[in-house]
């Protein structure tokens, strides 16, 4: 789903005793007037909040029957046809109760939905704006701009927009839900959970809130309380986001068997998913259904070819279920794990020496250039990447030749490792000789890590130049030569020995 399609529109709708009792007043109105369009569009209006749409369409048609250019009933017949799901035909009748004089907060907070749900992202913003000029105190209308923006990856205006719909509505579950779903996504669970507690006890049937809450405590490893949300959070609207995080925490407390049934649920609801169907993949193998994990991983394969953790699962399941040594040397991790020393280059006085005029190189680039926003290390919200679009390589030029020597030494001591007539699966694919290309990125604070695997590469790696304190944890580790890792959660029989 797009992101500009998530936004609904919400309504302060009255108790069913409530509107069934005002429906019951305008029909007695009828009575007396029954030719009378407003009267026709009151009771439309009142049996649309009681969930009699079928008949307030019947009944505002007559009142338009009656006077063709009644703001008003333009007005409830977009409403009813946004909550149809006809929403050019919703835009059309707001437009036409603009036109006939209908100038109000309402209306265009309603047609900013109705665009935003027709992924109309610069005409619903707008909407949310002039709403929010002609009624400056409008919940609605400030959580909807929220979430317009949210769309657009501004978060933090977002959550001041969310903010101040709760001030002005401290009632209305939808901005509290998108207020904490902001605190959430910037690490801030502590301070989402009671904000999320408060959505929970007044809208108790709010699948949303109960979802955050439920990732919420995920994110402070609480995994017991995050696994009851987020079945409550299936129960009342089954989504792979609920059944994917149940899954989730229920394979963190070791329970597979039940991970498993859960993320078969939430591949169900979201087939194309390949995350779900990597810790699908995890879950079967952990629960002992190898054969199962066998076709899983599979699919996964077909599907992400590049992917570690399609091919870790696939190699798992397929050594489970084979005797051939092949294929089981793919899982000798103490084999396949050999640490090393990067050297000191030459013509330098020390390691971060180097990392440092590594660092002045790649950062003045002439190619470097700001990319899109894509999927991070880090959860919560990113900014743009700044990646060096062309081979950084040129010829002998220092520093990159050297960090070249460097990387084809680690690669030819690596496969030292392997004696030629082992016949291990890792030698198939060597080449008899290999031609390096770098390419640089700078990550902003909280911008996304680019993905390293190139397909048409035999071996990708990562030289880490620069690292900040939140990755190192304060260790003086500013260069890191990565050749590649098992996904730990594969095979929870087999652990990669640390090093």
């Amino acid at each position: 789903m797009n992101p500009m399609q998530a936004i609904t529109r919400h309504t302060g709708k009255r108790s069913a005793g409530s509107a069934y009792a005002n429906c019951k007043l305008w029909r007695n109105r009828l009575l007396q007037r029954p030719d009378d369009p407003n009267t026709l569009c009151g009771l439309a209006e009142a049996l649309l909040e009681s969930g009699q749409r079928e008949e307030a369409e019947f009944t505002v048609r007559s009142a338009l029957a009656l006077e063709p250019d009644m703001p008003e009933a333009h007005y409830v017949l977009g409403k009813l046809l946004h909550e149809r799901g006809s929403y050019h035909a919703a835009v059309a009748q707001y437009r036409h109760a603009l036109t006939f004089g209908a100038n109000t907060g309402d209306i265009w907070n309603d047609l900013g939905c109705s665009l935003a749900s027709l992924d109309d992202a610069v005409g619903a913003r707008e909407a949310f704006r002039t709403a929010l000029r002609l009624a400056p105190h409008h919940a609605q209308a400030h959580n909807h701009y929220g979430e317009s923006l949210r769309a657009q990856g501004q978060l933090r205006d977002a959550m001041q927009s969310f903010a101040m719909a709760l001030r002005l509505e401290p009632g209305l579950t939808a901005a509290g839900v998108n207020l904490a779903t902001g605190l959430v996504s910037m690490n801030r669970a502590a301070t989402a959970i009671p904000l999320l507690k408060r959505c929970v006890r007044d809208d108790p049937a709010s699948a949303p809130a109960l979802l955050q809450l439920g990732l919420a405590r995920q994110q402070l490893g609480d995994y017991a309380r995050a696994a009851e949300c987020f079945e409550g959070a299936a129960d009342l609207a089954p989504s792979a986001a609920a059944y994917g995080g149940l899954g989730t925490c229920l394979a963190a407390t070791e329970d597979y068997v039940a991970a498993v049934a859960a993320y078969r649920e939430a591949t169900k609801l979201a087939p194309d998913d390949t995350r779900l169907l990597e810790a699908f993949a995890a879950a079967l193998l952990a629960a002992g259904m190898t054969d199962k994990a066998a076709d899983v991983g599979e699919q996964l394969v077909g599907r992400r070819p590049v992917s570690t953790r399609a091919l870790a699962a696939h190699a798992v399941a397929a050594a489970r279920t084979s005797d051939d040594p092949a294929l089981h040397s793919l899982l000798d991790f103490e084999q396949l794990v050999h640490g090393g020393t990067i050297s000191v280059p030459s013509g330098y006085p020390t390691l971060q020496a180097y990392n440092a005029i590594l660092h002045q190189y790649v950062t003045a680039h002439p190619t470097l250039s700001t990319v899109g926003i894509g999927d991070g290390l880090l959860p919560g919200p990113q900014t743009a990447t700044r990646s060096v679009t062309g081979p950084l390589l040129s010829g002998a030029v220092q520093p990159i030749a050297e960090l070249e020597r460097q990387v084809n030494a680690a690669v030819r001591g690596y496969l030292q490792h392997f004696a030629p007539e082992s016949g291990h699966p890792l030698l198939d694919p060597v080449p008899a000789g290999w031609q390096m290309t770098a390419h640089g990125v700078v990550l902003e604070a909280r911008s996304p890590q680019p993905r390293h695997i190139r397909p048409g590469a035999w071996l990708a790696a990562v030289y880490f130049i620069k690292l900040p304190s939140a990755v190192t944890h304060g260790k003086n580790n500013d260069g890191c030569l990565q050749l590649g890792g098992a996904p730990t959660a594969i095979d929870p029989e087999r652990r990669v020995p640390e090093r």
